[in-house]
């Protein structure tokens, strides 16, 4: 592996933990404004955004306590 491969692989993870904190930032902020479905996408894709960072949110349920 070169230089440029272990940048790349590090690029797709701080991506994935960006996008992440920013999706559960988002929810935190918008969510009250949702219908159900949208709620459960965002939820969705934070999760697996966090996967590929291997942080398991499965029990995260969208709760602020």
């Amino acid at each position: 592996m070169d230089n440029d491969q272990a940048l790349a692989i590090l690029v797709v993870k701080r991506d994935a933990v960006n996008a992440a904190i920013n999706g559960l930032n988002r929810y935190r902020q918008e969510a009250e404004n949702w219908k159900d479905t949208a709620k459960t996408a965002q939820m969705d894709a934070v999760k697996a955004d966090a996967t590929t960072v291997g942080a398991d949110l499965a029990a995260w349920d969208g709760s602020d306590s």
